[in-house]
C-alpha cells in the first residue's frame, strides 16, 4: 500500500525515525514504512532531520513543506509538487547521517538546494540518491560540515560549491560517473579519500594554494583529467592519488615532499611529462608503473631510493638517468620496460633487487664493482642482452638471473663465483664461458632444457657434481685441456651428447656420464682417459647405460614376469566364474594388472 502521510510536528524540532514509524504505524496499522512511503510533508519549520530516518525508502519520490497554521493543507492528495526542494524548508540546519541513504527515487527539478541556514550534511545523507543531478550550495555563505560519501553514487553532473567550504570529504562525489564540471572552492584545504573517484572530472585542474591534503584516491580512475597542477603547499598525499587517469599528459609537482606517493601515477598512459617536487629523497611503491608514454627519465639529484616497481611496465622508456645519491634500488624496479637502453649504475648502490631488469631490451649492462650478488630474476627474459660484465667480486648467481636471455651467447664469469642456482642459464641455446673462473660450481647448468653447444675457454678445472645434468639437448662441450676433475652426475641423462674430448688426466665422479647415450660411453672407453679410472668408475660408466635407443631386455626376467602375469590372469579368470557379480570389477582389474605388466616389461 502506498503511503501519502503528513507528520503532525508542530515544534518542527526535528524529524526523528522511531517517532515517524510509530505515527505511520498509528495511522497505518504498518510500522515497516520503508517499502510503503511515497511522499511526506513535514513541518516546513523543521531544524533536523535525525539519521537513517528515511534510509532504504526506495519508493520516497517527494518531501513536502507544509504550514502548520494552515490546517487544510492535511489531506492523503499531494497538494504540492512532485518534486522535492530542500530550499523551502528555511529553518534547516542539519541532515544527518544516513538520512536519504537509498532513496534512489527521490525527484529533484534542478538538482539539490538548500536554504543558507543549513550548517551540516552528514554522512552517505543523500547516498544512492539516483535523482540528484547537481549540487548547489553558491547561496551558502559560510563553512558546511560534509559527510564522508555524502553525495556518493547518485547521478551528478554538476556541483557548485561557495569558497567558504575548507574540507571535500571522502567519497563526496564517489561513484558519480558523469560527474564533469566542478571547481574546488578556493578555500579548500584538505580533500579526502576517493572524492572524485570513477568521475568525468576533465580537462586541466588547478589544486587551489589553501589545500595541503590531498587523501588516496582521490581522483582515482578520471579518466578524462589531462593536467594537475599541486601546490607548494601540499604536505599530504594519498595512496594512488592520480591513478587510473588514462587521458592524464602532464603533471606539476612543485610541493615540498620528501617523498612521491605509492601508486601516484600508476596506471597513466597518457602522462608524458612532470616536474619533481624539490627536496625528493624517496620514489614510492608502483609510483609510475604501466605509465606506457614515459620515454626518458631523469631522476634528480638527491634521491636515495627507488621503492619496488616504480616504473614496472614502462613499455616505451628508453633513457633513465639515475643520480649519484642512489643507495637502494627496490625489485621489479625497471622489469618490463622493453625499450630501456644500458645506464650507469652509480657507485652508491650496494646491491640488486630481484626481478629489477626483467624483460627489458637492453644489449649490454656493466655492473658496479661493489656488486657481490645478482638475485633472483634480476636479468630474466632480458632477450636482447648480448654483452654483461661481471667484476671480480660476484660470489652468486641466484635463481633464474639470466633465464630467457636468448642473446646472451658469451659471459665472462670471475673466479670469485662460488653458487650458482638453478635454472641461471635456463632458455640459452648456444653458450661460451671466459673469463678467469676455474671452477663450474655443482649444478650449474643443471636442467638447462634448450642448450646445445657450450664451449669452455675459461682456464676451468673441476666441473662440479651435476653440473649439466638433464641438459638433454647439449650435443656438443668443448673441454678444457687443464680440466683436473668431472663431478659425481655432472652429466647425467644428457642424451643427445655422442662425442666428448676428454684430458687424458682428468678424473672422473661416480656416474659423471650416468643415462647418457651408449655411442658416447663406447667413445670415451676408446679415450686413454677411461684407463686411468679406478675399476668402479669404469664400471659404473659403462654399467649405468641407458641408450635411447630400445636395448634388449634381460630375457630370464622377462620370462619369470611373463608367467606370473599368466597365473595372475588364469586366477582371475577362475574368480570371474566362480563368482558372477563381480565379474566387472575384476575384469577391470584383470585389464589394469595386464597393462602393468606390459608397461613394465617395455622399460
Amino acid at each position: 500500500m502506498a503511503i501519502h502521510f503528513i507528520l503532525d510536528d508542530i515544534s518542527g524540532s526535528h524529524v526523528n525515525k522511531n517517532e515517524l514509524k510509530k505515527a505511520i504505524g498509528d495511522i497505518y496499522g504498518n510500522r515497516d514504512y520503508k517499502n510503503s512511503l511515497e511522499t511526506i510533508e513535514i513541518n516546513e519549520e523543521t531544524r533536523v532531520i535525525r539519521y537513517d530516518v528515511f534510509k532504504d525508502c526506495i519508493n520516497l519520490t517527494t518531501l513536502i513543506p507544509y504550514n502548520h497554521l494552515n490546517r487544510f493543507t492535511l489531506k492523503k492528495e499531494n497538494p504540492h509538487s512532485e518534486y522535492t526542494d530542500f530550499s523551502e524548508f528555511k529553518e534547516l540546519e542539519r541532515i544527518e547521517d544516513s538520512a536519504f541513504e537509498g532513496c534512489s527515487k527521490l525527484k529533484f527539478l534542478w538538482g539539490v538546494r538548500f536554504h543558507d541556514k543549513l550548517e551540516e550534511i552528514g554522512r552517505h545523507a543523500f547516498s544512492g540518491c539516483k535523482g540528484i543531478t547537481g549540487v548547489f550550495l553558491d547561496n551558502i555563505k559560510h563553512d558546511i560540515a560534509l559527510g564522508d560519501g555524502a553525495f556518493r553514487d547518485c547521478n551528478i553532473q554538476s556541483a557548485n560549491f561557495p569558497d567558504t567550504i575548507t574540507n571535500l570529504p571522502s567519497e563526496l562525489f564517489s561513484g558519480n560517473p558523469d560527474f564533469e564540471k566542478f571547481e574546488i572552492p578556493k578555500s579548500v584545504i584538505t580533500i579526502g579519500d576517493e572524492v572524485f573517484y570513477e568521475t568525468k572530472m576533465s580537462g586541466r585542474i588547478l589544486i587551489p594554494q589553501a589545500t595541503t591534503s590531498i587523501g588516496r584516491e582521490a581522483f582515482g580512475k578520471c579518466t578524462k583529467l589531462e593536467s594537475i597542477t599541486l601546490p607548494s603547499g601540499i604536505s599530504s598525499l594519498g595512496k594512488g592519488c592520480f591513478k587510473g587517469c588514462t587521458s592524464l599528459r602532464e603533471a606539476n609537482l612543485s610541493f615540498q615532499m620528501k617523498s612521491i606517493p605509492d601508486e601516484l601515477f600508476s596506471g597513466c598512459k597518457s602522462l608524458e611529462h612532470f616536474t619533481w617536487p624539490s627536496n625528493l629523497k624517496v620514489i614510492g611503491k608502483n609510483a609510475f608503473r604501466d605509465c606506457t608514454s614515459l620515454t626518458e627519465i631523469e631522476i634528480p639529484e638527491g634521491v636515495e631510493e627507488l621503492k619496488s616497481g616504480c616504473f614496472e611496465g614502462c613499455s616505451k622508456l628508453t633513457t633513465v638517468k639515475l643520480p649519484s645519491t642512489i643507495k637502494k634500488i627496490a625489485l621489479f624496479c625497471f622489469a618490463g620496460c622493453k625499450k630501456l637502453q644500458p645506464f650507469v649504475f652509480p657507485k652508491g648502490i650496494g646491491m640488486l633487487p630481484e626481478n629489477c631488469y626483467s624483460s627489458c631490451s637492453f644489449t649490454h649492462i656493466d655492473l658496479p664493482e661493489n656488486i657481490t650478488v645478482i638475485p633472483k630474476n634480476c636479468f630474466r627474459n632480458c632477450g636482447n642482452l648480448q654483452e654483461i660484465t661481471l667484476h671480480g667480486n660476484i660470489t652468486a648467481i641466484h635463481t633464474k638471473a639470466f633465464d630467457g636471455c636468448n642473446s646472451l651467447n658469451n659471459i665472462a664469469l670471475p673466479s670469485s663465483l662460488e653458487k650458482v642456482e638453478e635454472g641461471v642459464f635456463r632458455g640459452m641455446t648456444t653458450l661460451t664461458i671466459t673469463g678467469n673462473i676455474t671452477n663450474l660450481v655443482n649444478g650449474m647448468f643443471t636442467n638447462c632444457s634448450t642448450l646445445r653447444s657450450v664451449k669452455l675457454l675459461a682456464p676451468i678445472t673441476v666441473i662440479g657434481d651435476e653440473a649439466f645434468k638433464d641438459c638433454e639437448l647439449l650435443s656438443e662441450i668443448a673441454l678444457p685441456a687443464g680440466l683436473k676433475n668431472v663431478g659425481e652426475h655432472a652429466f647425467e641423462n644428457c642424451k643427445s651428447l655422442l662425442q666428448i674430448a676428454l684430458p687424458d688426466d682428468v678424473i672422473l665422479g661416480n656416474q659423471a656420464f650416468f643415462y647418457c647415450d651408449k655411442q658416447l660411453i663406447e667413445n670415451i672407453k676408446q679415450q686413454p682417459a677411461f684407463g686411468k679410472q679406478p675399476l668402479v668408475i669404469q664400471k659404473e660408466l659403462g654399467g649405468s647405460f641407458k641408450s635411447k635407443h630400445k636395448e634388449g631386455i634381460n630375457t630370464g626376467k622377462s620370462i619369470i614376469y611373463f608367467l606370473i602375469g599368466l597365473a595372475a590372469v588364469g586366477l582371475i579368470g577362475g574368480l570371474i566364474q566362480a563368482i558372477p557379480f563381480l565379474s566387472n570389477l575384476l575384469l577391470i582389474g584383470a585389464i589394469l594388472l595386464a597393462f602393468i605388466i606390459y608397461k613394465y616389461l617395455k622399460n
